[in-house]
């Protein structure tokens, strides 16, 4: 490798580590111990994690071993485990949408998942209903595409709602892939208030793309965020994801940089972030979350690892 020796490159992976604040330089810790890929070892704990997570967890942390698994391709046993929660928990405001979420990606055919998201479609259309803001989250994490008919109805809501409401009604408005509405959900990175600013980044996360101007709005409201603002994980995570690999060095030295002393939602995000943009580089961090205190903490990297393995192992994806 450059013509550098093995213990050359070890002190240099000891020296990054330490400066981002990485859990790497242990006493005891040997080379033999640094992962470079996801071995055998370490897929079976991941894999183990997820789906011991499924059977023992509760809501919000089921849901999320679910989606991990179901992305991943292991669909077994989660379609009858939220039918089980839907029958236990399903007029619960809030989580009875994290189910139908779940079962919508579960469905076996088109005709059942449309099911699940007229349910949640109806659940955000509904003015007084108690979790409008989970349900448009859900309808644009799944992808919904606003029909004719409802147009109307989703940009007024858009406009007149509060701005965390705002952020995810026009999220679902983006997912049209159409400059204006992606534009109109990057204004609110400017809101006043943070929880909004934090929503509209985490929502840019999720597109599969952002145009030039709506980039430029996203690291313009990075580059203005305190420097200790509870949220600005979601606009580092948001930038790396939408950062070319070969230019990512510095935006993912400083989401690292908040391992050590973030709280649970920022390892999950950074562990989000990761899943979708993270390499074999990574896996010493995402192991050692592995075995984080937190149980979403633990599912976020488990998903994370698996997902690198599948990369590592299919490059197109």
């Amino acid at each position: 490798m450059n013509g550098m020796a093995t213990s050359e490159i070890f002190l240099l992976l000891i020296l990054s580590s330490a400066a981002v604040g990485l859990p790497f330089a242990r006493a005891g810790t040997t080379h033999s111990s640094v992962p470079d890929e996801v071995n055998d070892t370490i897929h079976k704990k991941a894999l183990s994690l997820l789906r011991s997570s499924l059977q023992r967890e509760d809501r919000w942390i089921k849901v999320h071993a679910a989606e991990s698994l179901l992305f991943l391709g292991y669909s077994k046993g989660i379609r009858q485990a939220f039918e089980f929660e839907l029958s236990s928990k399903g007029a619960e405001p809030k989580y009875r949408i994290g189910i139908w979420r779940v079962l919508a990606q579960a469905a076996p055919d088109a005709a059942e998942r449309e099911q699940w998201m007229s349910k949640m479609r109806a659940a955000f259309l509904d003015p007084a209903g108690p979790d409008r803001l989970h349900a448009a989250e859900a309808l644009a994490k799944l992808g919904y595409r606003v029909q004719d008919r409802e147009a109307d109805a989703f940009k007024l809501i858009s406009e007149i709602s509060d701005d965390r409401l705002a952020a995810n009604t026009r999220w679902i408005l983006a997912n049209s892939g159409e400059l204006d509405c992606q534009l109109s959900l990057a204004d609110l990175l400017e809101s006043k208030e943070a929880a909004a600013r934090f929503n509209t980044a985490y929502a840019l996360r999720h597109l599969s793309h952002l145009s030039a101007p709506a980039e430029e709005k996203l690291h313009a409201a990075l580059s203005k965020e305190p420097a200790n603002s509870n949220g600005r994980i979601y606009m580092i995570s948001a930038v790396l994801v939408h950062t070319p690999p070969n230019q990512q060095k510095q935006i993912k030295a400083e989401l690292l940089s908040h391992v050590k002393t973030g709280d649970q939602a920022v390892k999950y995000e950074i562990c989000a972030a990761l899943a979708k943009v993270g390499w074999k580089e990574d896996l010493l961090v995402l192991c050692s979350l592995l075995d984080d205190t937190n149980s979403d903490v633990r599912v976020g990297a488990a998903s994370a690892v698996l997902q690198i393995e599948r990369r590592d192992s299919h490059p197109h994806l």
